[in-house]
């Protein structure tokens, strides 16, 4: 029984377990060659230094700034109640499902097929640089204009009339099934039968 300061000028060994009461304070380095148990809260002042891994059995909750020099592997979800701010390149190997609207304020580049199981709306122009392929039908509310060569290799049904303000060249038979009215004179190079 110690009622004053007790100073050890050298190591101090004991054969069973170390209990205090109180603080304990270490004015210098403290090194535990096998495992630490803490049974209550642990307050870092400063820097926590990790040689080797560092395991959490439960929720780790980061209230600042949180840096990775390095990868970062996460093997289940990830979910955030706010916005995900990536100011480098995002790359996904996988498919990327969203449960809402997606918006890009910039170009949005696709490398390989792109596949969208419902409608696609477009707000502005669409411009495609090569060949468009329709398996169903193509539905135009408004004038379609073609300033280029336009080829039909089926019939073509036309509900109403038909304005032209050239010539119509037509190299094959022409059959009409109703009667033909003109409102100028008729030509004909060749006989009429």
């Amino acid at each position: 029984d110690v009622s004053g300061i007790t100073v050890l000028r050298g190591p101090l060994y004991t054969l069973s377990d170390v209990s205090f009461s109180q603080k304990l304070f270490v004015a210098q380095d403290a090194s535990f060659n096998q495992n630490l148990s803490i049974g209550q809260d642990v307050s870092i002042n400063r820097s926590l230094y990790v040689v080797n891994r560092a395991l959490f059995s439960s929720d780790v909750s980061i209230n600042g700034f949180t840096k990775h020099n390095n990868s970062v592997s996460i093997n289940k979800d990830i979910s955030s109640s706010f916005a995900l701010d990536v100011s480098g390149i995002t790359v996904l190997r996988g498919p990327l499902y969203t449960l809402s609207d997606v918006s890009f304020s910039q170009k949005l580049f696709v490398t390989q097929d792109a596949s969208f199981n419902q409608n696609l709306s477009v707000g502005q122009d669409v411009s495609i640089n090569r060949s468009l392929y329709v398996v169903n039908r193509a539905l135009f509310s408004n004038d379609v204009s073609i300033n280029g060569f336009t080829k039909l290799n089926n019939s073509v049904s036309i509900n109403k009339d038909i304005s032209s303000s050239f010539a119509l060249d037509v190299s094959g038979i022409t059959v009409l099934r109703g009667p033909l009215y003109t409102l100028s004179d008729v030509s004909f190079s060749q006989k009429l039968f």
